[in-house]
């Protein structure tokens, strides 16, 4: 059991509970991006840079005006590039939810209820506050 981002390609090893917690999508910008705000990004001529198959993999700031993926990765590669700063706003969420591995459904009726109790309760969000996770956002029980 773990707690992942539920995407279709992960669907496909792993069966989720219905999301648990949701993260910020948004957009970092190096110094001297001429992007200066969120609106800024859609713009015309502006290159925006997104991981290739990993919301992890790094990117070269030198070829691009912003980068986008979860608020919680930007804020962390924020520290590493001085004078680089995550955008205020949001353009979607990442939903994170239980995962079990396929073959395992007959723990999926208690992890589906522990998600939605927990979810409720506030839990999640909590652990996410008390581990400094920036982005996160209550998710809503199904």
């Amino acid at each position: 059991m773990t707690v992942a981002h539920a995407t279709a390609v992960r669907a496909k090893i792993v069966d989720f509970t219905a999301p648990v917690l949701s993260l910020e999508l948004g957009y970092l910008v190096p110094a001297g991006s001429p992007v200066a705000s969120f609106t800024g990004v859609d713009r015309p001529g502006v290159r925006v840079g997104v991981s290739q198959g990993s919301s992890s993999q790094g990117v070269s700031t030198r070829d691009i005006d912003a980068y986008a993926t979860n608020k919680a990765i930007l804020f962390k590669m924020s520290d590493q590039l001085p004078g680089s700063r995550v955008l205020a706003g949001h353009w979607g969420f990442e939903h994170m939810a239980i995962a079990i591995p396929k073959g395992r459904e007959a723990g999926m009726p208690f992890l589906r209820k522990f998600a939605a109790d927990a979810v409720a309760d506030g839990l999640f969000l909590r652990a996410g506050e008390r581990a400094g996770l920036p982005g996160a956002a209550r998710s809503e029980a199904h």
